[in-house]
């Protein structure tokens, strides 16, 4: 079962990278038009607030999953020294194990072949984490931003029209003509729009590679938790945590993008519509039109990724372990 999770392993983070390697172009681009979209100057205090909510947000995340991703790695890569130290100062015959206990064509049992396999076992494992980690900031950092730029979007076109609550209703000689704000707003949505698809693109073979891979490794480490490894039990539960927190991060952002594009509908209805002359109403009303398909990040277009993905990806790992308790069980 160790062998399994860490095959599983070594092939997400792999699989992540040489996806990110063959779209590095379109990576690159994007990376490049970010700067374009970023809210630097802002001159009212609610999209300063939106945007500092969301970096801070953005922050904790960050560090929450590459701090504990790193303890894990370290865990996994020091437990056999640490065992043989343990066991030296009791007294007891010790030996350096290995770290994920894979066959290997050569004898491992002199110094050189052994210590040749335990460096190769530090080294994959810590490239794999590298790739895996690297990729998944990197869909949270441009997913947090997209976020951000649809709420501050929301806002500026809730105060269209300059709407005021019980305010009667102006004669159709008075209404506002906020014809050129309404035509600024649809064209950064239209930006923001199109900076998402791009991305959607751009990592949504990634996601299909997190999907497929991800539920066999909560899996397959909960099965070590609960049979195996009983010195290595704090190891595998950090692998539990860490796998809950990678697709849980995933999910929720990509989640949270949908929600967002779909707000930006709701501002429509939201804002001072009935104060605005004949003509910023059609404009308004097709801007309606095109935020009620929200945007959505998927699995290579073969599924929706939102935090219903989530609960599936609990169910599947947890049928996944089923079958393997009930198998281990009769044998």
């Amino acid at each position: 079962m160790i062998r399994k999770v860490y095959f599983y392993f070594i092939r997400l983070g792999f699989g992540k990278l040489l996806t990110i390697w063959y779209k590095r172009s379109a990576f690159r681009r994007l990376v490049n038009e970010l700067p374009d979209l970023w809210p630097v100057l802002l001159p009212d205090k609610e999209s300063a607030a939106i945007k500092r909510s969301s970096l801070s947000t953005l922050k904790y995340v960050q560090n929450f999953y590459l701090k504990n991703t790193y303890i894990g790695l370290w865990g996994y890569n020091l437990t056999p020294v640490i065992l043989y130290c343990f066991y030296k100062m009791r007294g007891m015959p010790a030996s350096i194990g290995f770290i994920w206990h894979v066959y290997y064509p050569f004898q491992t049992t002199t110094v050189l072949p052994h210590t040749i396999a335990y460096i190769y076992e530090m080294f994959a494992g810590s490239f794999s984490v590298c790739a895996m980690v690297g990729a998944d900031l990197l869909f949270i950092t441009m997913a947090s931003h997209i976020s951000m730029l649809l709420r501050q979007l929301q806002m500026k076109v809730r105060n269209l029209g300059n709407r005021r609550e019980n305010t009667p209703l102006k004669p159709a000689s008075n209404y506002h003509d906020c014809y050129e704000d309404i035509v600024d707003l649809i064209k950064i949505h239209q930006r923001i729009i199109s900076y998402g698809i791009d991305l959607e693109d751009a990592f949504s073979a990634v996601n299909l590679i997190n999907l497929l891979l991800s539920s066999v490794n909560l899996c397959c480490g909960l099965f070590n938790v609960v049979f195996l490894n009983p010195w290595q039990e704090m190891n595998d539960k950090m692998f539990v945590i860490i796998a809950l927190a990678q697709m849980g991060m995933i999910c929720w952002y990509a989640d949270d993008i949908a929600r967002a594009s779909a707000g930006v509908a709701d501002a429509v209805y939201q804002s001072g519509w009935y104060e605005c002359n004949a003509r910023c109403r059609r404009a308004m009303l097709v801007f309606m039109q095109r935020s009620q398909k929200p945007l959505h990040f998927t699995a290579l277009k073969f599924k929706a990724i939102t935090m219903m993905t989530y609960g599936s990806f609990l169910t599947t790992s947890y049928s996944y372990f089923t079958l393997l308790y009930t198998s281990y069980r009769r044998h």
